[in-house]
This record gives structure tokens, C-alpha cells and sequence, in this order.
């Protein structure tokens, strides 16, 4: 969320002259480590074409990867990894589209997207499963990569386009953009009117950064432009989830009749959870929509992520509001004791880092049926080994934080594997199912990345010093700290797990 990504760029002005170390682990079969092999990197090692430089954000899709770098004043975006449906942003010289050649589908090491951004600054940038956004200091909207980018239609684009719709027929302020699997968001409010003689409204995701006003202030200011949610991709459109529709272009979610403000947003295949204040008493709560999981015919949660030419065929709403259901709202239990720092949805409950660097889960739906009107949310607070500073959740397999010491937490999901398919002449020689696998397969405990939250199991990987962000993928992961320099650096990156297998 950009809350995360405004803590790591205040901490980054505040070392603006201290070299940075951008490191690895995870699985790199795509080339999305950086590290220029396709082993799976056991500990994090320094990315070496990020040694050194100003990196406040970094996050990654299925199989790609993305950071934000500052480069003399300039927030550039560096991509790596695969680039099969453009997700990459690299376009060979006849700059199309749609490209199949080897070279091409692998960029190896971060390289700078500059087609189409080279005049611009990014603040913010996130990655979906195949998808990009990025917001730039002029309030562009840029997406690229492959599904639903905004424009209107379902054109895969390896160059980042700005969204039109943001800009026309009136402007609307930008205060946030988010990518999550196959959708994206942003909030954005109206222009403050000229005659307006109050501070312009604080950014929807960034509120524990704005300066409180004076109280004589505060008391004449009146209140600015609301806050709208928008969303574009595929989404349920029943409580079923039998109807989905899918958005080319960016429509509003129906937060007005319930949300007074609206601070922090985040999505999965088949819902979505807006935070705010009540429309009724201005109370904390979570507005959550989409089908509900006890009700659900369809299931595309959680370890395999749908193709996107899967839902391709089904109806299409870009105007007025977003087709998706209401399942509740809920109070923020812990919303009144601190303020969220960032908010994601893992497995159907809203899990949230507080300003004060607790975690909380909020269980808004059970295994019940209820009516909307009768949700009563659970909260609970992560018993955690220290105050949490930064937090990321980029897939339903892993969560990653930053403990206030600098330590890497790690939170990761366990899925049995399912058997592969065999050959039509594998089945003729041997019909029975590998012995191998289906014993490995009934060794593993099947853990939600929910389950491991609330139940306890969590990994270090290591305390890095002057830790100032935390990212990853699907199952690639990284931390952005102080350089690694010397024997150290080369012991990391050497610390690979798996056959040797090096691209040159």
C-alpha cells in the first residue's frame, strides 16, 4: 500500500546519502530475482545491479519484479524478470505488443523503464499478477503488462500508457494506486474548488504523515472533496460468485452510501475491503465486498492463479458504479487504539499494521451464512516478537515484515502439491500415480497463509541495518537495507540452493 511505500521514502530522505543494498531470495526460475541464475536463492543476497542506489519500494507479480529507484531527484522504475506478456516493460525494436522469441520473454537484470516515463517522476508503484501501476508526480496513472490495464480494453502493452479517464473530461486527484493479482485501484477525490482556503485534503493512504492543524484551524476548515475508491479487472458480481464481470476500464466502488472517508483499499479474485469512517457516527470500520466465501460456488482462491483468458468471455461494466455486492460492513475493533499504517486481505479476513506496530486480523466472514446485516467481526492481535514497521502481502503464499530491529519476518503458506499430469505413452507404460509425489504430497499439512498468520508460523531471515522497505511476489521476496559490502555480500549471494544452473 502507499502508506508503506510513504514510511520507506521518509526513511529513505532521512539516509539519502548512505548507499542501499536491494536483496534477493525466493524462487527464480523466471529471472525474477535479479540475481541472474533460475536457482531458488535460500538466504537474500544483493541484487548487483541495485548496489548502491535509492530504492524506496520494490514488489513483484507472478513471475516478475519491479523498484522504485531515485535516481538525481527522479523516481524511476527498474524491471526484471519475466517479460512473457510484457509485464516486464521490455518491447524489442518493432515495439509491439505481442512478442514470443526466448530473448525476449527474460529480462535478466533491473533495467530502467524509460518508454513513455523518461519526463516523469513516480511516487508510487505496485505489481499484480501480470500487470504494473505507477503514479507520477504530474498525476498520471500508468499501467502495463498483460490482463485489464484500464484503457478499455484487454490489449496486453510491454510500454506503460497513461489512463485517460483519470484525466478526462475533468482532472481527478490521484492520492493512491494499488495493484492486487488481477485488479487494480486507486483513490482519488475531486480538485479542491480555487476559493478554498484550507489545506488540501490529506492523502487517502498517508494520513499518519499530514501535520494535525491548528485547532482554531481545524474548527473553521471544512471538509474537502470525498474520497472515491476505484477499481478495474475481474470481480464477482453476485454473492455467489457465479456472476463475474469484468471492468476494462476504471468504475467507481459503491463506497459513498457507507464510508464517510475512506483511508486504505486491497482485493483478491473475489473480494475487496475498503477501510474508513462510518457514514453514520464516523466510527472506524471495513467496508467489504464481493461473494461470500460460505456461499461461493467458484473458487479461484488461494494457490493458483486463474489465466486471464480464462474470464474473458463474460460482461463487460465501465460506467457508473462497480456491480459488486455488498457483504458488510464492519467495525475497525482496533481502529480507535491506532491507525492503520497498511491494510491487506488474506484468505477473507482484513489484516492490518497499526501506526503504534501491532498487527491485527479482523475475521469479517466465518463459515456461516450470514445476512449482511448481521456480520459480527472478530479482531485479534499477532502475538509478534517486536513492533512491526513495514509490512507486504503480494500473494496468498507469503507475507513478509520488518521488525523495528532490522530482522526479516516471514509468514508462508503450504499447499500439498497436486500430481502432474502424465503423458498419454506414461500412462500406457505405468497408470499408476508416481509413488514419490503422492508420499511428499501426504507429508505436507495444507496451511492458508491466514492460518500461518494466526497460528504463529513465523521465519526470520535475517536483521538487516537501516532496513527501509520490503516487498516481493508470488514466491520471490526482497528487502531494501543498508549495503552489503565485501566477504559478506559474496558469501550471500553464493548461499543458493538447488542445481547450479547460471544464464549468461
Amino acid at each position: 500500500m502507499l502508506s508503506a511505500l510513504r514510511w520507506s521514502t521518509s526513511r529513505l530522505r532521512g539516509a539519502a546519502l548512505r548507499p542501499l543494498s536491494t536483496l534477493a531470495w525466493g524462487v527464480g526460475s523466471e529471472g525474477q530475482l535479479g540475481l541472474v541464475h533460475t536457482c531458488e536463492q535460500a538466504t537474500p543476497a544483493p541484487i548487483p545491479d541495485l548496489r548502491g542506489k535509492q530504492v524506496s519500494c520494490v514488489a513483484g507479480g507472478v513471475f516478475h519484479s519491479a523498484a522504485l529507484v531515485h535516481v538525481e531527484g527522479q523516481g524511476q522504475i527498474h524491471m526484471w524478470g519475466s517479460n512473457f506478456f510484457g509485464q516486464a516493460g521490455y518491447f524489442p525494436e518493432l515495439q509491439s505488443a505481442l512478442f514470443s522469441t526466448d530473448d525476449e520473454e527474460v529480462v535478466w537484470e533491473p533495467r530502467w523503464l524509460d518508454e513513455n516515463l523518461k519526463d516523469e517522476s513516480i511516487t508510487a508503484l505496485s505489481c499484480g499478477d501480470f500487470h504494473n501501476i505507477a503514479l507520477a508526480e504530474s498525476g498520471k496513472v500508468f499501467t502495463w503488462g498483460a490482463g485489464i490495464l484500464g484503457h478499455g480494453s484487454e490489449v496486453f502493452d510491454s510500454r506503460p500508457h497513461a489512463i485517460k479517464s483519470f484525466m478526462e473530461p475533468e482532472p481527478l486527484r490521484i492520492h493512491s494506486v494499488h495493484a492486487r493479482q488481477g485488479l487494480s485501484f486507486a483513490t482519488a477525490s475531486k480538485p479542491a474548488t480555487p476559493a478554498a482556503t484550507t489545506p488540501e485534503p490529506t492523502d487517502a493512504t498517508a494520513s499518519e504523515t499530514a501535520a494535525s492543524p491548528a485547532p482554531a484551524a481545524a474548527a473553521a476548515a471544512e471538509p474537502g472533496p470525498p474520497t472515491e475508491v476505484f477499481v478495474w479487472g475481474h470481480y464477482d458480481a453476485s454473492e455467489d460468485g457465479a456472476k463475474r464481470v469484468k471492468s476494462t476500464a476504471p468504475v467507481r466502488l459503491p463506497t459513498a452510501e457507507h464510508l464517510a472517508t475512506t483511508t486504505h483499499v486491497d482485493g483478491s479474485y473475489h473480494m475487496m475491503a475498503v477501510a474508513g469512517t462510518s457514514r453514520v457516527d464516523g466510527r472506524p470500520v471495513f467496508a467489504v465486498f464481493g461473494s461470500h466465501p460460505a456461499r461461493r460456488v467458484q473458487n479461484f482462491e488461494p494457490e493458483t492463479p486463474p489465466y486471464h483468458a480464462e474470464l474473458e468471455k463474460i460482461d463487460v461494466v465501465n460506467a457508473g458504479e462497480a456491480p459488486v455486492p455488498l457483504i458488510g460492513v464492519v467495525d475497525d475493533l482496533m481502529g480507535r487504539m491506532s491507525l492503520p499504517r497498511s491494510l491487506f486481505l488474506v484468505d477473507g479476513a482484513v489484516v492490518v499494521l497499526r501506526e503504534n506496530g501491532t498487527v491485527d486480523v479482523t475475521h469479517v466472514v466465518g463459515d456461516t451464512n450470514p445476512s449482511a446485516s448481521s456480520l459480527t467481526p472478530t479482531a485479534q492481535t499477532l502475538d509478534l516478537p517486536e513492533p512491526i514497521v513495514a509490512m507486504s502481502v503480494s500473494s496468498p503464499l507469503a507475507a513478509l515484515a520488518i521488525g523495528k530491529s532490522g530482522t526479516v519476518y516471514q509468514w508462508t503458506a503450504v499447499y500439498p502439491p497436486k500430481p502432474k499430469p502424465k503423458s498419454a505413452w506414461s500412462w500406457l507404460i505405468d497408470p499408476k500415480p508416481d509413488p514419490a509425489e503422492v508420499a511428499r504430497a501426504a507429508s505436507m499439512v495444507r496451511r492458508t497463509l491466514l492460518d500461518a498468520l494466526v497460528g504463529g508460523f513465523i521465519e526470520t531471515r535475517g536483521t538487516f541495518n537501516g532496513a527501509v522497505a520490503i516487498g516481493g511476489g508470488w514466491s520471490h521476496h526482497f528487502v531494501v537495507a543498508d549495503d552489503v559490502h565485501g566477504a559478506d555480500a559474496d558469501e550471500s549471494a553464493a548461499a543458493i540452493s538447488g542445481p547450479s544452473s547460471v544464464k549468461k
